[in-house]
């Protein structure tokens, strides 16, 4: 192999592809080089395939022509095309092979923002319903309450322990609405299973499922998360979390491309009996990193996203067999995308909502809640629950 100058993108346009040399390119992320087989095929066996090489800073990988190559990243980038069989031009013959031509920035495309703020919304979604989940779970263990604006006191709609074995089994149902910049709608559904350890621990394993639509029926997603999670008594307080793994779906414009997230959650709590009623401050943290693939001309995502929320929920006392309660916290929250940077933003989250206990022993649980999902798209949950204990 022979060594050709160095191109930067602004200078690759109609680069010729002679013989067995190698090319290199000075790419910036974003930046798109298409490679096409020559015009005209001289001393070539026209029964042979052109084979493009590609090593990038993503790794090294061969395909056929024509192929576009969008960066990653930024860094330097090299060609080189052989033929397959490499017997069919004959030994010595330099010809021309193919051209290479680069636009800066194509793929940075009006899609390339897209994948990162549903990324975003669907992260923050997915965990919030599986905190949620494991919230109404550690209730039911430790007889405690709710530590955020978004969760029942009972916590989902199937939830029960198997009687002289330690273990529970649940599941959770939550339906989300956005409006603003971005209008559409998720929906989750959360299952798991945990075992008492001792009495003041659990250590379980959940599932959960989330479908979401956002503007109208362009940009979907779906995802399956799983994972472990705990939950532990200290006194007066309350400590609960969880790590997950997803590997969510997404459809963007008529392409479809798979991401990886791995995400946490770790939730505080404790009661402060009132005259009134009983008062529970809490502090929660939840926080993704998700790794999107390059799709179309648009080139792979980096999201990382952390939601801190400090506030309190108010219990009153039971009125015709109903416990409402009221919650508000403030939430901080900091975002970093490759295509959209960093941003951050803080704002309140308020909830209402009430229990009551039905005469065949389960209880309905109906909450409501509203916040700030982003800088100009706002949501609202709702979620009807109904639990009962064997």
């Amino acid at each position: 192999m022979q060594a050709s100058q160095l191109y930067t993108c602004e200078e690759a346009t109609n680069v010729g592809f002679y013989g067995d040399f190698v090319y290199h390119f000075d790419l910036k992320r974003g930046d798109a080089i298409t490679v096409v087989e020559a015009l005209e095929r001289i001393n070539v066996n026209v029964q042979s395939a052109y084979s493009l090489a590609v090593t990038s800073p993503e790794g090294a990988y061969q395909t056929a022509l024509p192929h576009t190559y969008v960066a990653q990243t930024d860094g330097e980038v090299t060609l080189s095309v052989t033929l397959v069989p490499s017997g069919a031009v004959p030994l010595g013959t330099v010809n021309l092979r193919a051209s290479a031509s680069c636009v800066p920035g194509a793929g940075l495309d009006a899609d390339a923002g897209a994948g990162a703020n549903l990324g975003r919304i669907m992260g923050t979604t997915q965990n919030l319903a599986m905190h949620n989940a494991l919230d109404g779970v550690a209730q039911n263990r430790f007889g405690g309450h709710a530590n955020t604006v978004a969760v029942s006191r009972q916590g989902g709609f199937a939830t029960g322990a198997i009687e002289g074995t330690g273990v529970t089994v649940w599941g959770y149902a939550e339906g989300r609405s956005y409006w603003g910049d971005d209008d559409g709608a998720s929906y989750d559904l959360v299952i798991g299973a945990d075992r008492m350890m001792s009495d003041t621990l659990f250590v379980g394993a959940m599932l959960g499922y989330n479908k979401i639509d956002v503007d109208g029926s362009d940009d979907t997603g779906k995802a399956l998360a799983y994972g472990p999670y705990f939950g532990l008594e200290t006194g007066t307080l309350r400590l609960d979390g969880f790590l997950t793994y997803a590997r969510p779906e997404y459809e963007i414009g008529g392409e479809s491309f798979t991401a990886n997230r791995r995400a946490l959650g770790l939730a505080m709590s404790g009661d402060v009996p009132l005259v009134s009623g009983i008062l529970s401050p809490f502090g929660r943290l939840t926080a993704f990193d998700e790794r999107q693939r390059a799709y179309g001309t648009v080139a792979a995502e980096h999201i990382q996203n952390a939601r801190l929320s400090l506030g309190a929920r108010m219990e009153f006392a039971e009125v015709n067999g109903m416990t409402p309660y009221f919650s508000g916290a403030v939430e901080a929250v900091s975002h970093k995308t490759r295509a959209e940077g960093s941003s951050s933003f803080v704002a309140p989250r308020i909830g209402v909502g009430f229990d009551s206990e039905m005469a065949n022993g389960m209880t309905l649980s109906v909450d409501v809640d509203a916040g700030k999902q982003a800088e100009g798209t706002y949501d609202a949950g709702l979620r009807i629950g109904l639990s009962k204990s064997f």
